[in-house]
């Protein structure tokens, strides 16, 4: 079963020093930043909440429990098949709908931004051209527009990356990184009054 992003979730008999207490969880959300886990316990000897402990922002995490424990399901954006795993993920109707107006407008942005990124790392670095890219990156873009458009429904299992045709057009033994050698005479740097 998930659990919506901001819902608090108490857990019982959490360890503190030699004692146990309870703890509260949940996920934040900023639209700028992304998603953290933040907790916060009460202090046994006092029976007052201590200050919450917020975790680093990623850009995106969920929240699974069984009943007995929670999962935090954490999902990075930046790959192509990192963005089919997160699209597949969020496509489920039973993550959709947990999710805020503000939270699907949010990622489907990053699924944008994050697909741009990647073909320019695929020109860059793997010697693609981007023409040839840009025809297999535009169904992923279009619906995740179409999605930020109308975040009240759910386009996020039309966006697919073809990953092998798009690893197809990468360049054999391409190297963006050439190592040019430089030399010069030391003689001819200092004159030729050496002592």
């Amino acid at each position: 079963m998930y659990i919506e992003t901001s819902k608090k979730i108490a857990v019982d008999n959490h360890p503190y020093g030699r004692t146990t207490t309870t703890m509260f969880s949940w996920t934040e959300f900023n639209p700028k930043k992304g998603y953290r886990i933040v907790s916060q316990t009460i202090d046994p000897k006092t029976g007052k909440l201590n200050k919450p402990k917020q975790g680093t922002y990623y850009h995106f995490i969920f929240r699974q429990t069984d009943g007995k424990e929670i999962k935090y399901i954490h999902l990075n954006l930046n790959g192509d098949d990192r963005l089919n795993e997160a699209s597949k993920f969020c496509a489920q109707p039973e993550v959709f709908n947990l999710l805020t107006e503000q939270e699907r407008k949010y990622l489907y942005e990053s699924c944008i931004l994050f697909s741009k990124v990647s073909m320019k790392a695929q020109v860059i670095y793997c010697g693609s051209e981007a023409k040839d890219l840009i025809p297999l990156f535009n169904p992923f873009v279009s619906a995740a527009l179409e999605g930020y458009r109308n975040p009240n429904e759910n386009y996020f299992g039309e966006m697919v990356l073809p990953i092998e045709q798009i690893e197809a057009l990468k360049k054999p033994n391409f190297n963006p990184f050439v190592v040019v050698p430089h030399s010069f005479e030391y003689t001819k740097a200092i004159g030729n009054n050496i002592e």
